[in-house]
């Protein structure tokens, strides 16, 4: 015998909750909030915070080559405003409650009007169909536990931390205390996964007609995350979160058909990520302080930890035969990159909140070059970064913690460093092809924000 899924239930519902308000003449809850703020920052000059706000983008000796001259990157300082407005709705069924979310982000600087409105969610969520929740629509990805994700300024990503939001079909099912399952397919074409090029004998002879291009293919990446909180406290607990990926990369002539080349055009490989997070009251802090600790893993999957140099670079593409151009293209290898993040958040007051924190990142890609010599010869690229943290946020006006949150002055300082292996400079960043025995291979530099912001 099977059991229906549909569970008949009372249609009520309380529509004060959380600033909801019930739409004159309908059963529809309705809320309608967000963001305004500005934002003010300050960098040394080898760091281009305005162009890359993690620390990955810092240029050793603050300079790059332009028409063979080395230009200065100078100090930099600069402001932006941002808003941010949502719209949710709730509606109570005999199937369960219906909620769906509208979000959208607006940014400028440097002109009277503009900026453009950008959806950042648009979903919506079944609560208690077939014994669990759905989401359908672009969201937070179910890799993602935000309870380990640090406070601070909105001109930083802080070297460690992820953030992805897209478009999915999630199942979340909760037992025992506290404890959840949730498993999802989300859109593989996030973030737009590329190739990096082979080196030295493994060097992809590419000419412009004929380019190694992303296949979108019909296998949505397959994500889980099984987490617990804390009964009565969701801001605490633990979360394991895993993820698969399918590359699947073709050779492409100039009319979009495949390419009209000898040997091997197409290749596929599997890539995967894994997670670990957590946050945690810390010891005799009477609950006012809370530790935070994040771990990813990425093997083929670098946009799941894609804050990196290489960015969605998953595998390197080369000859499928070293020194055999006739032999076609294959993906040699993956890109791998791990990171780990820990933070301390402590409330003073409700209205003084201070965050410090370190992250640690590292990204590899194995380019295969027989000759480390010569000046495309890079045999292992590899990047290392880490961001040092701290920041102190003020609430002028909250009396209580419930209220703290609605106006908010920060303070965020940052102290990031990069080191490179095996790689030269051309342009304005370090590119992996390259080696010069000159080039200076690692960098620091400190950076500053302010950032005033009212939530409504």
């Amino acid at each position: 015998m099977l059991a229906s899924v549909k569970a008949p239930r009372a249609v009520v519902m309380a529509c004060h909750a959380d600033g909801f308000v019930m739409l004159p003449g309908s059963d529809i809850c309705l809320q309608v909030g967000g963001r305004a703020a500005l934002v003010a920052y300050a960098a040394q000059k080898q760091w281009p915070l305005k162009e890359v706000d993690a620390a990955y983008g810092i240029i050793p000796g603050g300079a790059f080559a332009e028409d063979d001259k080395r230009r200065r990157i100078p100090d930099a300082a600069g402001a932006y405003s941002f808003a941010r407005l949502h719209v949710k709705t709730r509606q109570a069924t005999e199937w369960g409650r219906i909620e769906s979310t509208i979000e959208g982000q607006m940014d400028d600087n440097d002109r009277r009007t503009g900026g453009g409105f950008e959806l950042r969610k648009a979903f919506v969520k079944l609560i208690g169909w077939a014994s669990g929740d759905w989401v359908f629509g672009k969201n937070t990805s179910t890799f993602i536990d935000e309870r380990s994700g640090p406070n601070y300024a909105d001109a930083f990503t802080v070297v460690g931390d992820n953030s992805i939001r897209r478009n999915q079909i999630r199942y979340t099912r909760k037992f025992g205390a506290g404890y959840a399952i949730a498993i999802a397919l989300e859109d593989q074409e996030y973030a737009h996964p590329a190739a990096i090029d082979a080196a030295g004998d493994y060097l992809w002879p590419e000419p412009e007609e004929n380019p190694v291009v992303r296949d979108r293919n019909a296998l949505p990446d397959l994500v889980t995350q099984l987490s617990w909180s804390l009964p009565g406290n969701e801001a605490v607990g633990v979360s394991v979160s895993g993820a698969l990926h399918r590359n699947n990369f073709r050779l492409i002539g100039s009319d979009g058909a495949p390419a009209p080349l000898a040997g091997n055009q197409t290749d596929d490989k599997l890539g995967w990520a894994a997670q670990f997070s957590a946050a945690f009251n810390a010891p005799l802090t009477d609950d006012r302080g809370l530790v935070m600790l994040k771990a990813i893993y990425a093997d083929g999957a670098s946009q799941y930890n894609r804050d990196n140099f290489l960015k969605s670079d998953n595998v390197v593409w080369g000859l499928c035969v070293a020194g055999d151009p006739a032999s076609g293209g294959c993906i040699r290898d993956t890109v791998t990159t791990w990171s780990v993040l820990g933070a301390y958040q402590y409330e003073w007051t409700p209205k003084w909140i201070s965050t410090i924190g370190i992250g640690y990142q590292r990204t590899r890609a194995p380019l295969y070059a027989t000759d480390p010599l010569s000046a495309t010869g890079a045999a292992t690229f590899g990047v290392d970064a880490y961001d040092i943290f701290a920041n102190i946020e003020w609430d002028p006006f909250a009396r209580n913690a419930r209220q703290a949150g609605e106006f908010t002055v920060l303070l965020d300082l940052h102290y990031g460093h990069v080191s490179f292996d095996g790689s030269g400079t051309i342009g304005n960043r370090f590119d992996p092809r390259l080696i010069d025995p000159l080039a200076r291979s690692d960098q620091g530099a400190f950076a500053a924000a302010l950032e005033i912001k009212r939530i409504f």
